[in-house]
């Protein structure tokens, strides 16, 4: 819905509209304030870690760009996946808490929540020994889905909520063309970039 509708409308619009009308997205993150001529923009990959983690670490490298990936607890079942969250450590990328599986944590209960949050905060403090202390721990809903109710465990560990204002849609459209034109089309200073 949210790719779909900001396609017909300014992201950074229907983002504030989001926030505005919905007391659960109120301090949600959907663009950086920059400075007037600033050219920075934040890139985030969601569902890490991947087969392709690898070769994207390569990519970001070799264009010496910076990235956060949201980690999803579950993804992380194998040592070389787990390896390589630690190298994209080393190499100055930021981590993210996604939960613990792919779906949509709307419906949880507030107790499966928090359950879910603190296993894949657990899994990120072994990965990165300074999560706990970072001025900034960014969480995203998968699904981009959330209430109330979860606002609580997020305040209290320090989290904060970081959605996008670039989301393309990736998984379902295949040209990397009309991605790459979509994606130039859409950044502006201070964009997320999903």
């Amino acid at each position: 819905l949210w790719s779909a509708a900001h396609r017909l409308s300014d992201p950074r619009q229907l983002g504030e509209r989001l926030k505005r009308r919905l007391p659960a997205f109120r301090d949600a993150l959907t663009h950086v304030p920059v400075r007037p001529g600033s050219r920075r923009i934040a890139l985030t990959i969601d569902d890490a870690p991947s087969d392709l983690l690898g070769p994207v670490l390569d990519a970001l490298k070799a264009c010496g760009v910076k990235a956060t990936f949201f980690v999803i607890a579950d993804f992380c079942s194998t040592y070389r996946r787990r390896q390589l969250l630690e190298r994209a450590i080393r190499e100055g990328h930021e981590l993210g808490n996604h939960m613990c599986d792919d779906v949509s944590c709307y419906g949880m209960s507030c107790e499966e929540f928090e359950k879910d949050l603190l296993r894949c905060d657990d899994l990120l403090a072994r990965l990165d020994p300074t999560w706990r202390r970072k001025k900034w721990r960014w969480f995203r809903p998968p699904r981009g889905y959330l209430n109330e109710e979860m606002l609580e465990p997020l305040n209290r560990l320090g989290d904060r909520v970081a959605l996008a204002d670039v989301f393309p849609l990736d998984t379902a459209v295949r040209s990397v063309d009309w991605l790459v034109d979509f994606v130039l089309e859409k950044t502006r200073p201070g964009s997320i970039v999903l």
